[in-house]
């Protein structure tokens, strides 16, 4: 689903596997070393984002839309029930 069908279900499987291995091996060098590992992949995974956002340049919010934005943020805003028939608007 996530690749665009261009990993097989069963590449997938082999991949989850390898993977669990991988962290069940670091486990006995070490709770550090399991740590440091995901500290890693942590990390990689901040870079890709940020790499992400500063391609994508998304509009940055004004500086006088924050009140407004923080507003819309915490406004509850419920539907007007009609009893009459039983319906929402």
């Amino acid at each position: 689903m996530l690749s665009n069908k261009t990993v097989p279900l069963w590449g997938g499987v082999l991949i989850t596997v390898a993977d669990t291995f991988t962290f069940l091996g670091l486990d006995k060098y070490g709770l550090r070393k399991l740590e440091a590992f995901f500290g890693l992949l942590i990390t990689v995974m901040a870079i890709s984002f940020g790499y992400e956002y500063i391609v994508v340049a998304p509009n940055q919010v004004k500086k006088d839309s924050w009140k407004s934005m923080l507003q819309r943020f915490f406004k509850v805003d419920y539907p007007k029930w009609h009893f009459s028939t039983l319906y929402c608007e």
